[in-house]
């Protein structure tokens, strides 16, 4: 295995971070969904799979695509429409 072939710390770092954000996330928010107010829940949940596309795209190099576009804008679109609904 050479040195290119090695993954930099940045991109295993990266994806450690964005699950421990998601884990804290979840600790936080799993008691209000257990009461009923998942309407407050869901669009904060929603956010980790939008921070992970800008994680990727920013710190890992990821190249977008029309379908990462479309899915990320639905995403956003769908927790906008939970949180105003």
């Amino acid at each position: 295995m050479g040195e290119a072939d090695r993954p930099a710390a940045a991109q295993l770092a990266v994806p450690g971070a964005v699950g421990h954000c998601h884990r804290c996330v979840v600790a936080v928010l799993l008691p209000r969904a257990a009461v009923g107010a998942g309407e407050q829940v869901v669009p904060v949940d929603k956010l980790s799979v939008v921070l992970a596309v800008v994680f990727g795209l920013v710190f890992m190099g990821e190249k977008p695509s029309l379908s990462l576009l479309i899915g990320g804008v639905l995403i956003v679109a769908g927790a906008v429409v939970i949180a105003l609904f």
